[in-house]
């Protein structure tokens, strides 16, 4: 028992159990009132015994096999275990054979490994073969694609360029870039000493091969520039004349033009233009220089056109082709064939000319070979064909003025100050007279049509036929400056003109 605690007042002395402090933490003294008042405190904890740790066991290190006492044998040589004989040969062999041939291992799977690689190897082997030998025969049908900063690439075709002194001096180049950017074609080149230029231009027309007069109208386009293209051409004051006889370009049927004209620099310069279509592709090749050395440049042209060939991309193209169809003229005895299709369309309702016993109707024509949608169909790129009956003549000559008092006459309900005259050529002469069209000999004018002051002008091909019974005329009309486009489809259909079966 823990011994009593004395009263702290010095006159008291009185002594105080331990006990009554617990749970109170105060005593007070019987004697003299004297109150004690203690802290309350915290009952010291024993200390814990410290939690041993485990320590890594580490493994006991095998052991060391027990060293053998060498024991003699006769020959004086100690024995050993054979597991540490590492002289001796694994297992699969015979200690007792001197060859000590390694035993062969089977080889599983080597059929089906066959039939996996040499497959693969074939196709490898004949896939190389052909690549090797499509390149060889390409290239060697077209060499000019091996080096092809020399050659100029076309859709189909390619043209070697000329080397110095072509584009020898700055003026050649910027000469090639104003024609080049004025002319809306692929290339130009152009040379000093003499002055010489040449031009190519190419346009694919995809389904379908562009009429002649498609032809001629986009290379007049590319001189002189179209009225409503941002590209003004490069001549002012261009005339042109086609060349008859038989030309080829790369050794195709073809079409030459020779043409005067004023280039960008003023100069007065002639020239040739020679026109191709070949798989559905229409090309222009142009060479000119100035007027008084035309005789000189003719055979650097020659040889200029000699350096365009045709590709091979499109062997075996054929084009979009409309069947014809036959028209008989109606209380004639007459027939003639037009393209089908959309191309041109028969019309019957009242407003052309009352002599007329057939009319036909036609727009130009976009790259797919479609005429316009009927919201885009408009006078400016349209074309009539008109089939008329008209009274008898005393001759042929007669029935031709008959043929152009007509139409005078028709054009003049519309424009009361019209005009009518005949078209003369480069020298000078007028564009009639006798003509021999599809077996029948008739009288041929062309004439233009000059209506009030700010009307268009257009232009007729007039083709007369007398016969007991009256004069039968074929008349197309279409806009003068639309002339090189549409003459060529006109005088297609001109040329089928014949007399029917039976008739007189």
């Amino acid at each position: 028992m823990p011994a009593p605690i004395p009263c702290p007042n010095p006159s008291c002395g009185q002594p105080l159990a331990v006990e009554s402090i617990q749970g109170t933490g105060k005593v007070a003294c019987p004697r003299c009132g004297t109150v004690l008042q203690f802290r309350s405190g915290t009952t010291p904890v024993a200390p814990r015994d410290p939690v041993p740790v485990a320590r890594p066991v580490r493994a006991a290190p095998p052991p060391v096999p027990p060293v053998l006492d060498a024991v003699e044998d006769d020959d004086d040589e100690p024995e050993h275990d054979p597991a540490l004989d590492f002289n001796r040969r694994g297992r699969g062999y015979d200690d007792e054979d001197d060859d000590r041939r390694r035993p062969r291992r089977r080889r599983s799977g080597g059929v089906s490994r066959f039939f996996v690689v040499f497959p693969i190897a074939m196709i490898f082997v004949t896939g190389s073969a052909f690549l090797i030998y499509w390149a060889v025969n390409y290239y060697w049908r077209n060499p000019e694609l091996l080096n092809q900063d020399a050659y100029v690439e076309l859709e189909n075709a390619y043209f070697q360029k000329p080397v110095d002194p072509w584009g020898k001096f700055k003026h050649d180049g910027e000469r090639a870039r104003t024609a080049r950017g004025r002319m809306a074609v692929n290339y130009v080149a152009c040379r000093s000493d003499p002055n010489d230029a040449v031009a190519l231009y190419h346009r694919d027309y995809k389904n379908r091969q562009p009429s002649p007069g498609e032809l001629i109208d986009l290379a007049i386009q590319k001189l002189r520039g179209d009225p409503n293209s941002p590209h003004p051409g490069y001549f002012t004051g261009v005339q042109w004349e086609r060349v008859e006889g038989d030309h080829t370009l790369a050794g195709q049927p073809a079409i030459r033009l020779d043409f005067e004209g004023i280039d960008g620099e003023q100069v007065e310069c002639a020239g040739e233009a020679w026109l191709l279509a070949a798989n559905g592709v229409g090309y222009w090749l142009f060479c000119w220089g100035p007027k008084v050395s035309r005789d000189e440049l003719r055979p650097e042209w020659d040889e200029l056109r000699g350096r365009f060939t045709l590709g091979t991309k499109r062997v075996g193209w054929k084009p979009t082709l409309y069947k014809p169809v036959e028209m008989a003229v109606p209380e004639t005895p007459y027939k003639f064939e037009y393209p089908g299709g959309d191309l041109w369309e028969l019309r019957q309702e009242v407003g052309w000319d009352p002599s007329a016993k057939v009319v036909l109707l036609s727009y130009e024509r976009d790259l797919a070979n479609r005429p316009p949608s009927p919201t885009r169909q408009h006078a400016a790129k349209m074309a009539v064909f008109q089939v008329l009956r008209l009274a008898p003549s005393a001759s042929g000559e007669a029935a031709l003025e008959a043929a152009k008092e007509n139409l005078l006459q028709q054009q003049k309900q519309e424009s009361p100050a019209a005009k009518l005259e005949v078209l003369r050529d480069r020298k000078d002469q007028p564009e009639e007279g006798t003509a021999r069209i599809g077996g029948l000999d008739g009288y041929l004018s062309r004439v233009e049509i000059i209506p009030e002051a700010g009307s268009r002008k257009r232009f007729f091909l007039l083709y007369a036929v007398a016969d007991a019974e009256g004069v039968l005329v074929l008349q197309f009309g279409c806009p003068l400056d639309r002339r090189d486009y549409w003459e060529s489809e006109f005088t297609g259909i001109l040329n089928t003109l014949r007399r029917a079966r039976g008739g007189s």
